[in-house]
C-alpha cells in the first residue's frame, strides 16, 4: 500500500471489470436481446437500500441456458444475507449451488423469452463492521450514497461467457438529491445511460446525493471532479493533477484516453479505487485542504495510471498482482515527478521508503514474483506488502537497468503490451519481453528468483547523490519478542518512558503514533537491550501513544519518549546534471 492513504485498495483486484463482453454462443446469434435496468435510491427507509428492477427481452425461448450473475466484487457474498435482499423474479430464479454469485432460472413450459427481476442492495452505514470489512459495497453517508455498477447490476451469462447485449440504465435519486455517475457525470434527479454491446470493461461509479463541490474543464482532456461530504474543497488541486497527468500517460503509453476523466472525492474511506468510468479518491476531512500531501498526489496518480495498467491492459490471472499494483505504483510516481507534481527529492525519498517497507516484509527474499502459486492478497500481510512495495522497486530497478543499457526505459514494455493484439499480459509475456531487452539475468535473479534488489545502485544510476546525516533515536524502554506488530512486551526499563506511562510486561503492542516516514539505521554503538521502536517513532512530535492489547481490552497509552543519539539516515540529493534523461520518456 502506498502508506495508509494508498492502501487500499488496493486490497482487491481493481482490474476486475463490470462487463467484459465476448461473443455469445453460436445458437444465440439470432437473438436481439435488450436489458433495461432501473436503479432507485431509498436512503430514508427503515433498511436503506438501492432497488434494482431489470427487464430482459428478446431471448430465444428454445435456448434455456441463460443464468444471472452478480459479480462478487468486494466479497459481498460474505455478507449476502445482509447485502442482497428482496429478490423476486419471473421466471423464478434460484441460487446456484456451484457459485454464490450465480443464479439459475426455473423456466416454465410456456416461457416467452422475457425476464422480470427485482432485488434490493443494502447500504452499509459509515462505521459499521460491514463497511469497514467490505468498503467496496454501496455505502450511505449523511448527504450521499456511493457505490459501483459491478456489484450492483446483474449480468446475463451462458456458461462461462458473458452475453453481449444492449443495455439501458435509468437511475433515480430521492427528492432533493442528484445522480452523478462515471458514465454521464452530473445529472439531475434522473439520469439515463445507454451502453452498447462493445467489448470492454464497464464498471462505473454511481452516486446519489448532493455534491459539496464540483469543478470541471471543457478543454481537452475533459476532466470533472465531484466532491462529496464535509471535507474542505480540494477539487481545484485534484483537477490540476488530473489535467497534467492524463495527457502525459496517453503520450507515453501510446494510448490516449478517449473519454472524460471523472474523479469522485469522498470522505467515507481513505485510499482509492479505479474503474474505467470514474475514480474514487478518499480524503480525510480532518486534514487541511490547503496542503496537498505528496502521498495524496501519488494516490491520485496511481489510480489514474490504472486506466492503462488495469483498464486498457489487463493481467491474465491473479498471480500478477505484483505487476498490476507494483508497476503502477512506480510508473505513477515517475510520472508525478516528471510532471513536477512532486519533487525529484521526494521521488527518491519515496523509493527508499518503499525499500524499507519491502525489507520489513517476511516474504522479501523468500518468495519469487514469478511463482504462480503465491496468494498475493493477504490483507496487507507480507505477500501484499511485497506485491506493492517490492513490485514498485522491481519496476524502478528495471527502469534504471534499461536506461543504463541505452534503452528508452520501462515505459517501452507498457507501450509494447498495449500495442499488441492481445491486451493481456502474463508471466510468459513479461519473461519474453525482459529477455529480449537484455534483462534475462535480471529476470532470473529477481523475478523467477527471490534475490533482493540493490535500490542504492539504481538511485545512483538514475543520477542521485547519497548524503548521510545523524538523527536522534526514540527510546521507549521496551524489550519485545519482535520488532514489528503485534509485539509482546518481554521486559521494561523501570525508569523508561513506557513503564512510566503504565505499559506492563505481557502487553501486546498493536500500533503506535507517530511513525517515521523513513527509518534510520541504528549505529552499532547503541548497545541498549530495550530496542523496540528506536527507529520507528517520530521523535519530535507531541501526542505520541501506543495501542496496547491487554487481555480482552484495547488501551491507548500516551507516552513521552526520550531521544537518544545513534541514528543515521540516508537521503538522496537530486543531482540534476547527472539525471541524463532519466525523467524523460524517449518515444
Amino acid at each position: 500500500m502506498l502508506n495508509t492513504s494508498l492502501i487500499v485498495l488496493h486490497r482487491v483486484a481493481s482490474w476486475v471489470g463490470f462487463l467484459i463482453f465476448v461473443a455469445s454462443v453460436a445458437n444465440a446469434s439470432a437473438e436481439q436481446v435488450t436489458v433495461r435496468y432501473r436503479v432507485e435510491c431509498h436512503p430514508t427507509s427503515a433498511s436503506p437500500h438501492w432497488q434494482i428492477n431489470v427487464t430482459v427481452s428478446g431471448l430465444d425461448p428454445k435456448h434455456r441456458d441463460v443464468e444471472m450473475l452478480l459479480e462478487d466484487w468486494g466479497s459481498w457474498s460474505d455478507v449476502d444475507s445482509y447485502y442482497l435482499t428482496g429478490l423476486e423474479s419471473r421466471p423464478v430464479v434460484n441460487r446456484s449451488a456451484r457459485k454464490p454469485e450465480r443464479f439459475e432460472f426455473d423456466y416454465p413450459a410456456d416461457w416467452d423469452g422475457t425476464i422480470q427481476l427485482t432485488y434490493h442492495i443494502a447500504l452499509s452505514r459509515l462505521g459499521s463492521r460491514a463497511f469497514d470489512e467490505h468498503h467496496l459495497l454501496p455505502v450511505l453517508a449523511n448527504t450521499y450514497s456511493f457505490g459501483y455498477a459491478v456489484n450492483t447490476l446483474v449480468r446475463l451469462v451462458r456458461g462461462d461467457e458473458n452475453m453481449a447485449v444492449a443495455r439501458t440504465i435509468e437511475l433515480v435519486a430521492p427528492t432533493g438529491w442528484q445522480v452523478v455517475t462515471g458514465w454521464g457525470g452530473l445529472g439531475d434527479r434522473r439520469q439515463t445511460v445507454q451502453l452498447g454491446a462493445a467489448v470492454g470493461s464497464e464498471n462505473a461509479i454511481i452516486v446519489f446525493g448532493k455534491p459539496s463541490n464540483v469543478r470541471e474543464t471543457a478543454v481537452k482532456p475533459r476532466c470533472e471532479v465531484f466532491q462529496f461530504g464535509e471535507a474542505g474543497d480540494i477539487t481545484e488541486s485534484v483537477l490540476d493533477i488530473v489535467r497534467k497527468l492524463i495527457p502525459l500517460y496517453g503520450r507515453n503509453t501510446g494510448r490516449v484516453f478517449d473519454r472524460p476523466v471523472r474523479a469522485f472525492i469522498v470522505d467515507t474511506y481513505s485510499g482509492g479505487t479505479h474503474t474505467m468510468y470514474g475514480l474514487r479518491i478518499g480524503f480525510d476531512g480532518s486534514k487541511s485542504p490547503k496542503t496537498m500531501s505528496p502521498y495524496f498526489t501519488q494516490l491520485i496518480a496511481h489510480e489514474l495510471f490504472h486506466i492503462w495498467l488495469g483498464g486498457y491492459l489487463q493481467p491474465a490471472d491473479d498471480s500478477l498482482v505484483w505487476f498490476f499494483e507494483g508497476f503502477t505504483d512506480y510508473l505513477s510516481l515517475w510520472h508525478a515527478a516528471t510532471a513536477g507534481l512532486i519533487s525529484k527529492e521526494w521521488f527518491a525519498q519515496r523509493i527508499t521508503e518503499l525499500d524499507d517497507r519491502a525489507q520489513a516484509s517476511k516474504s522479501y527474499g523468500r518468495i519469487a514474483f514469478a511463482d504462480p502459486d503465491v496468494k498475493w492478497r493477504d490483507g496487507d500481510g507480507p505477500n501484499e506488502t511485497l506485491a506493492y512495495k517490492g513490485g514498485a522497486l522491481l519496476a524502478f530497478c528495471m527502469d534504471a537497468r534499461l536506461r543504463k543499457a541505452g534503452h528508452a526505459g520501462l515505459l517501452d514494455m507498457i507501450r509494447d503490451f498495449i500495442a499488441s493484439d492481445d491486451k493481456t499480459y502474463s508471466q510468459e509475456t513479461i519473461r519474453a519481453w525482459m529477455q529480449s531487452h537484455d534483462l534475462g539475468n535480471f529476470y532470473d535473479r529477481h523475478v523467477s528468483g527471490s534475490q533482493r534488489m540493490d535500490v542504492h545502485e539504481a538511485l545512483v544510476s538514475f543520477g542521485y547523490a547519497l548524503d548521510e546525516k545523524k538523527v536522534p533515536l526514540t527510546y521507549l524502554g521496551i524489550r519485545a519478542d519482535r520488532d514489528d506488530l503485534v509485539a509482546t512486551v518481554l521486559e521494561l526499563d523501570p525508569q523508561g518512558p513506557a513503564a512510566t506511562a503504565g505499559i506492563q510486561v505481557g502487553d501486546r503492542i498493536g500500533g503506535y503514533f507517530p511513525t517515521r516516514p523513513s527509518r534510520p539505521d541504528i549505529d552499532q554503538s547503541v548497545d541498549t537491550k530495550f530496542r523496540f521502536g528506536l527507529n520507528k517513532f517520530e521523535p519530535e512530535t507531541e501526542g505520541s501513544f501506543i495501542d496496547v492489547l491487554r487481555g480482552q481490552k484495547t488501551l491507548q497509552v500516551n507516552v513521552e519518549p526520550k531521544q537518544i543519539s545513534g541514528g543515521r539516515i540516508r537521503s538522496y540529493r537530486a543531482d540534476k546534471p547527472n539525471f541524463n534523461g532519466c525523467f524523460e520518456c524517449r518515444l
